[in-house]
């Protein structure tokens, strides 16, 4: 038995399926470049950031500039008249650093009708509030909010800077101011 064992033909050995194997190949390409897209699709984009938190900035400047004047108490008409002079003061600082960095300033395309209705629906709570004769009250509220929010905008602009010195000093330097403005506008409302 072991003699025909050694004399029979010898079986070729198994070559693997040309087809199979780029098919193995191109999956495994496929998969590597969706990892690397998701991993680059959840980081903060610096450019995008930069912009959006520009607008929120010259939003919330146009706010406040166009209610100074229907505000009642002279406390929160101070307090809106230190915040308006603070946000043209970020917003010339975050302009200068954003020019440096090559970035244009203004949003496009979906960014940009996003922030319009932000500013829009912001306005529009602030005019209701004048016409009710609430403007006081429910302005130190809303100023308070929209100042939260931003420093959360600072916050994701300064992680989505990497190692940029500027950004990590505009953001310490205004989240101190944001918090000080905000601690106004919630006394304010606490009061009242």
């Amino acid at each position: 038995m072991d003699y025909l064992n050694e004399i029979a033909p010898q079986a070729p050995p198994a070559q693997i399926n040309k087809f199979a194997m780029i098919g193995l190949i191109i999956g495994v390409l496929v998969l590597a470049f969706g990892a690397l897209a998701f991993l680059n699709g959840g980081q903060p984009n610096y450019t995008q950031e930069a912009q959006a938190t520009y607008a929120r900035i010259e939003t919330l400047q146009a706010a406040t500039k166009e209610h100074q004047s229907h505000l009642t108490e002279n406390e929160l008409s101070s307090m809106n008249a230190t915040l308006t002079t603070s946000l043209g003061s970020m917003a010339s600082e975050l302009e200068t650093t954003m020019k440096e960095a090559k970035i244009k300033t203004q949003l496009s395309g979906k960014e940009k009708e996003k922030e319009k209705a932000y500013a829009d629906n912001l306005t529009s709570t602030l005019e209701d509030a004048y016409l009710t004769g609430t403007l006081d009250r429910v302005y130190a509220r809303q100023m308070s909010y929209q100042l939260n929010i931003l420093k959360s905008q600072l916050q994701k602009l300064r992680n989505a800077s990497g190692n940029r010195k500027a950004i990590k000093d505009f953001y310490n330097t205004n989240s101190k101011t944001i918090d000080a403005a905000t601690k106004s506008f919630n006394d304010f409302t606490s009061t009242k």
